[in-house]
């Protein structure tokens, strides 16, 4: 699922997770440029939270981790210095290949299999 509001439709991702019983990852970054930029992740399964790793500007840098590691994590990367190194785009990029989801690749976003699409406002 593709979502550009800054929830990332977590609710909705959750109802699914429970009602067929699987579990979800929640990727989300933002640009550097923009006024508070953040990137993170979240891991459900069956509408729970299993772990979630953040690493935003809120007038500082703040780097949050709760929950396991999962298996795909670098955890180098979490005992860097500088906060906002902690949990990058690239870093995301990187877990997403290992997950099998190759973002960075054009292709990635094409689709010929049947979908849904929600336009909210106008």
């Amino acid at each position: 699922m593709l979502s550009n509001l800054s929830d990332g439709w977590y609710t909705l991702c959750n109802v699914i997770s429970i009602e067929l019983n699987c579990e979800y990852y929640l990727f989300q970054s933002s640009d550097d440029n923009v006024y508070e930029p953040s990137n993170s992740f979240t891991y459900v399964r069956n509408g729970s939270l299993e772990r979630c790793v953040y690493s935003m500007k809120e007038g500082k840098w703040v780097f949050y981790s709760e929950g396991n590691l999962l298996p795909f994590e670098e955890s180098p990367y979490y005992e860097q210095k500088m906060i906002k190194k902690r949990l990058t785009k690239q870093i995301l990029i990187e877990y997403c290949k290992k997950l099998g989801l190759f973002i960075d690749d054009e292709g990635f976003w094409k689709s010929t299999d049947e979908s849904l699409y929600f336009k909210m406002g106008g």
